[in-house]
């Protein structure tokens, strides 16, 4: 399984979708106006942690691989996070953070 982002350029702005390779299908996990990236799996394989600009500066947040709601794990402060892995229980997310934008 690959998650990756794809551009789409009539609207200026990518989304989230996975690719079973083995299978050699592709499904959109995430559809919103705003720019998604830096997808980073769980260790279990069932959530992705990915950044997203909704309401200005990059912002954290998780959605399960089978779809549903994606959900913010840092409330908008205007800093920068990018999601760079997690803990070995999955548990935790390690992210980069930078000073206000």
């Amino acid at each position: 399984m690959l998650a990756l982002l794809l551009n789409d350029p009539r609207r200026g702005t990518g989304d989230l979708w996975i690719h079973d390779l083995a299978r050699g299908t592709a499904n959109r996990l995430t559809s919103t106006a705003c720019a998604e990236f830096g997808p980073v799996w769980s260790p279990d394989g069932r959530q992705i942690a990915y950044s997203a600009d909704p309401e200005g500066p990059p912002n954290l947040f998780v959605v399960g691989v089978d779809g549903g709601e994606p959900r913010v794990l840092v409330p908008h402060n205007g800093q920068v996070h990018y999601p760079t892995g997690w803990t070995p229980d999955g548990g935790r997310i390690l992210f980069a953070r930078t000073g206000r934008a």
